[in-house]
């Protein structure tokens, strides 16, 4: 029983964790917006590209 408690506890932790991405595009107009400047983006962390 405890087995299976840790199990779906290590389940609903994963989840969670990978529920947190970022989202980069809210409209369909940003894809375009991404293609258009994705030499900019490419191989560069979010970080260092978003800065204003």
């Amino acid at each position: 029983m405890k087995t299976i408690f840790k199990i779906v506890l290590l389940l609903i932790v994963l989840t969670n964790y990978s529920c947190k991405a970022q989202q980069l595009v809210q409209t369909p107009d940003d894809i375009n917006k991404l293609k258009t400047n994705e030499q900019q983006f490419l191989t560069k962390p979010l970080k260092t590209c978003c800065k204003k």
